[in-house]
Parts: structure tokens; sequence; C-alpha cells
């Protein structure tokens, strides 16, 4: 009898936090998939009333004038989400091994700028930097996008990574390097082989902050060759379509569903390592 009544009482205190996330989960859901059926269908059935949710006729009309429309900007975005991550690894990883195994002077004052970098609204850069692009000559190129986009990555990887590391058992590294390891091999063999989650959540929030961003990519370049697929669904719903405003809508929904699903899926199928990686990096050190 207790036992029946323990699991009523927890029942009825969890069913409003379980109707809560059902609730959220069925507000994000929903709208997205009524983007990906309104994008299969021909754009007449999207003005029929009531709505359906189920297309009559199945397209695939408006993801060819998608792909064709974003091709360039979608190569953009893939590449520089790439090349960011691996240089970010690059950086943050030694970066962040130092901050926790090497004693120099100002090594605190390293961490408390790294810190500073994640307090400061992003906005506030812009003016700054887009006068330092201009004066560089890496205005509206893409070097100087992916220049931008590694500096914006590195500090939070590097404390990210500095918290994982500071968690690490240092007798390891110790005890490899007594068997003639050097540091730095202490750190490729040793230390980065333990630390896969937390690269592996370090590489996706490389890759995720390139794919979604617009601020900065408008910002600092005006041609779409060298923009990202983000900022080009963004100009193609802000400027009108020589084909009109019905074309415009079924390449523009279907373009959503393009940016949106390969963040899904890596997410999906990434989800157990990204966690563990952000929940170790945040609780150790």
């Amino acid at each position: 009898m207790s036992n029946a009544r323990r699991f009523l009482r927890t029942l009825r205190e969890q069913t409003p936090v379980y109707a809560a996330l059902i609730a959220l989960t069925l507000f994000i859901v929903v709208p997205f998939l009524w983007l990906l059926t309104s994008t299969v269908r021909p754009v007449s059935e999207l003005y029929v009333s009531p709505p359906r949710w189920i297309p009559q006729t199945f397209t695939l009309v408006a993801y060819q004038k998608a792909f064709q429309t974003f091709a360039r900007p979608l190569v953009n975005s893939a590449g520089y989400g790439l090349v960011t991550a691996l240089l970010t690894l690059i950086v943050a990883c030694p970066a962040a091994y130092s901050l926790t195994r090497l004693n120099y002077p100002g090594k605190r004052n390293v961490t408390g700028v790294f810190l500073l970098t994640q307090m400061l609204p992003f906005v506030l850069l812009l003016l700054p930097l887009y006068i330092i692009y201009l004066k560089l000559g890496l205005y509206n190129i893409r070097l100087g996008l992916i220049i931008g986009f590694t500096a914006l990555t590195v500090p939070y990887s590097v404390l990210l990574l500095r918290s994982f590391f500071s968690g690490l058992p240092i007798e390891l590294e110790e005890q490899a390097m007594i068997d003639g390891c050097t540091r730095l091999g202490a750190l490729w063999r040793i230390v980065l082989p333990l630390s896969t989650p937390v690269l592996v959540a370090v590489v996706l929030s490389s890759i995720v902050l390139v794919w979604n961003d617009v601020l900065f990519t408008i910002f600092l370049s005006k041609d779409l060759e060298v923009q990202t697929a983000s900022v080009a669904l963004y100009r193609f719903f802000t400027v009108r379509s020589a084909s009109g405003g019905v074309a415009q809508k079924e390449v523009m929904l279907a373009g959503g569903v393009i940016l949106t699903l390969p963040v899904i899926v890596l997410f999906t199928f990434l989800q157990k390592y990204i966690a563990a990686g952000i929940t170790a990096g945040a609780l150790k050190g």
C-alpha cells in the first residue's frame, strides 16, 4: 500500500513537469513538421482552407530550386564549418593543456581574458572588426571569415577543454613521459584519446556556430559567393525575387528545411558525446 501511495505521489509531482516538456516539444516540433510537409507539395496547396497535413500531390520541385539557389552558400557553410572546427582543435587543445599542466607568468590572466570574451556582447565587436578587416584586406574574402569564425570559437573551446583536462589524472602523462614520451606526445597519445566526448562537443559547437551565423558573415562580407547559407536564406527572404512572391516562398521554405536538417541529424547521432563532453567540461576542474 505504501508503494502504491509513493507511486501516486511521484506521479502527481512529476505530471506537471512532463506535461510542460510535452507542450514545449510540440511547440517546437509541430511548426517544423508543417514546414517539412509544405515543401513536398505544389505551391497552390499551401493556401487551401482548411489546411491539410498530408499533400494530395507529392513533389520535390521546391528542393530542386533551393539547391540550385543555395548551392554555393551551402558549400561555403560546410567548408567554413569544417575548417573552423579543425583550426579550433589545433589552437584550443594545446592552449587548454598549457593552462592545466604548465606554470608560466600570467596564466591566470590568460584564463581571465578568455572568460571576459564570453561576457562581452558580440555586437560591440562588429565595428572594430569591420575596421580591422578593411585595414588588413580581409573584408569579403573566405580567409577573413574563417579567421573570424575561429577567433569566435577558440575562447569557449579553450575553457571547455581546460575544465576537462584538469580532471584527468596527471599520473598517466607522467608515466608516458618516463617511458620516453614528450610533453606534446603525452597530449597526443594520452590526453586527447581520453577526451573524445569533449572534442566532439567542441567540433559540433564550432560547426553549428558557423552554420547558423548571420550577423558576423553579413557584416564582414558583401558577395553571395563568399557568404554562408544562412545569410543567403536571409537575403532571399528580404529581397524580392524576380520570379515573384509565390516561387520565393516555395524556395524559402525548402531552404529552411535544408539548413535545419543537418544540425538535427548531427545532434541526433552524436548527442551522447555532446552531453558527456559538455557535462564533463562543466563539472571538472
